[in-house]
């Protein structure tokens, strides 16, 4: 997935599989770093805030989760 997001960098699909496999393997913290530096670059990027959204539920952070996914439906096309 690495090598895809190289390739491409917004290939949402490939982020969303390594963001999976690394909290899969315990690696929340490492995977919302990540999905951060996609949103960094482009807040408006509604597939990247659900994503983060995602991560920050699987790592029980609701509060956070809640915030980011509000922010995911704001930023989604009508």
């Amino acid at each position: 997935y690495e090598a895809a997001l190289r390739l491409q960098p917004n290939a949402m699909d490939a982020l969303a599989a390594l963001l999976r496999l690394e909290v899969n393997r315990g690696r929340g913290a490492q995977a919302l770093e990540r999905v951060d530096r996609v949103i960094a670059a482009d807040p408006k990027n509604a597939i990247a805030l659900n994503l983060a959204a995602e991560v920050l539920l699987a790592s029980r952070q609701f509060p956070k989760a809640a915030v980011r996914a509000a922010e995911a439906a704001a930023a989604a096309p009508k």
